[in-house]
């Protein structure tokens, strides 16, 4: 986390806004922890529907709209007003790009004339872009009314009635979004197999991993009764590891309980079958997705750090970074640890 976002340098870590498609900032908040946090985008929505009729429906762009859409359905948040939100994927660029230019300043600036500031500078966008509104409306006039032209003059070319055109026009929507007679037929039929399939890869999976993790834990007991050199760092990888032993214990006991009965033959099946096992253990393996990997080693990576500070051979003042769960690597909130930089910027250990 670098010092611009760190709380005990400043009272304000940034600013959130809302914007309408024009540009035009319609409630903004100021953020006083670090991190994007949730909540301030909740709040703005919330704020944002207090001045909207009861029947209007909007479209909403977020960087990280999915996650926000997901929070709210697992969470209840915005239960009033998740019907009428769209969530999209996108950003604010244009916005940001005309106030960055602030950042300097501001970072040297008192709370009072920080909030001045930003407010002057959000209604002069405002009154920049309704200036050239007018144009912008002109511009867009024109070009439709170019391309009607265009379109009309085809028409007229063309030799063939409009009544002739239209139904033409439907017939070839019909036909181009109609499912095909296989995929009529065997995807109600493949489904459940197909399901089946999937958690019984993911059972492998797990039950693999399990093994590794098994397997790991035992090195790291005997290395525990031949008196390690470095036993503090001995103990974080033991707890670590037998926290990994129990949560991938859990997942499989979870996994399996979801199984049919012809699903835990199938399972039973393939266990027994070492042509099918091997078969299934190398798919599993080359699908498996390189950030597992990844975030292993930056796990460990992480314990190595915790155990030097522990010890007192790092700089003064250093944080340890935030382990990255490997079963939730891939079921990610907007609000959890992964998205905190503590520890990995250099202007901490500068500053003290």
């Amino acid at each position: 986390m670098g010092v611009q976002g760190s709380t005990q340098f400043f009272s304000d870590t940034g600013v959130m806004a809302v914007l309408c498609c024009h540009d035009h900032v319609i409630p903004l908040a100021n953020m006083t922890s670090a991190g994007e946090k949730q909540h301030y985008a909740l709040a703005l929505i919330k704020s944002l529907f207090s001045h909207l009729p009861n029947n209007f429906h909007i479209g909403l762009l977020y960087d990280i709209g999915c996650q926000l859409e997901q929070s709210c359905r697992k969470w209840g948040f915005l239960k009033l007003f998740l019907p009428r939100i769209s969530f999209a994927i996108s950003g604010c660029e244009c916005f940001w790009s005309s106030i960055k230019a602030l950042i300097p300043s501001l970072h040297v600036s008192g709370f009072h004339q920080c909030l001045f500031v930003i407010d002057f500078q959000v209604h002069h966008l405002e009154a920049k872009s309704l200036t050239g509104l007018g144009q912008w409306l002109l511009w867009w006039w024109n070009h439709c009314q170019a391309k009607k032209a265009s379109a009309t003059k085809g028409l007229s070319k063309c030799g063939v009635d409009t009544l002739t055109l239209e139904a033409e026009w439907v017939a070839q929507v019909a036909v181009q979004t109609k499912a095909t007679p296989h995929k009529l037929i065997t995807d109600n039929n493949c489904h459940s197999a197909k399901a089946t399939e999937n958690i019984i890869l993911q059972i492998m999976a797990t039950q693999k991993s399990l093994e590794n993790y098994e397997t790991r834990l035992g090195e790291l007991e005997k290395d525990h009764l031949n008196g390690a050199s470095d036993m503090t760092s001995l103990n974080i990888q033991l707890a670590e590891c037998h926290q990994r032993v129990k949560c991938f214990r859990q997942a499989l006991q979870k996994q399996k309980a979801t199984l049919g009965v012809n699903g835990l033959a199938d399972l039973a099946t393939l266990q027994s079958n070492s042509y099918l096992q091997n078969h299934t253990e190398t798919s599993v393996k080359q699908h498996e997705p390189g950030i597992v990997k990844l975030s292993t080693n930056y796990n460990n990576m992480c314990l190595q750090m915790a155990a030097l500070i522990h010890q007192g051979k790092a700089p003064q003042g250093s944080i340890a970074p935030v382990l990255i769960p490997r079963d939730a690597l891939f079921k990610l909130d907007v609000d959890d640890d992964i998205w905190q930089d503590a520890g990995l910027g250099d202007d901490t250990a500068s500053v003290n």
